[in-house]
């Protein structure tokens, strides 16, 4: 015996597929979407001889923020690279010295943001990664930090 979908139920089920089809996935909002948007810019710098590593990596909702502490050698010059994943919308990175004096920034509004800091002595420094605007659930983030 056959069952035949009614109209509505067949346009529903249509629509539902449809509808499927242009969501972003959820697999594609992940760290590792972070990470990639970060290694377009890490791959240029590496060709100049800077070297990273991760500093920390997670998920921040709207306006959310993390706080890393890091120790930085004088006279050498750091990259910070903040990227978010395919949610993230905007995210900022700011540096802070001992004192919680700002010593470098960018906070412009992009999904990656790099910062540069040549600190005058060696010590202990605050990266801080806010993720300005993503999706109303939040974003991946990935932080990295070099040096030359």
């Amino acid at each position: 015996m056959k069952t035949r979908l009614s109209l509505p139920t067949s346009f529903f089920t249509l629509a539902l597929v449809l509808a499927g089809l242009f969501l972003p996935r959820a697999a594609e909002a992940s760290i590792q979407g972070a990470r990639e948007r970060a290694i377009r810019i890490v791959r240029v710098m590496n060709s100049n001889g800077v070297s990273f590593r991760d500093a920390a990596v997670g998920i921040l909702p709207p306006g959310g923020e993390k706080l890393v502490s890091v120790n930085l050698a004088a006279g050498r010059s750091y990259f910070i690279v903040a990227s978010g994943c395919e949610d993230a919308f905007d995210v900022d990175v700011m540096v802070y010295d001992q004192n919680n004096n700002l010593v470098a920034r960018d906070n412009d509004a992009s999904t990656v943001a790099v910062a540069k800091v040549t600190p005058r002595w060696t010590g202990k420094f605050y990266i801080k990664v806010r993720m300005h605007r993503s999706t109303y659930n939040g974003a991946h983030y990935v932080l990295l930090y070099g040096s030359k």
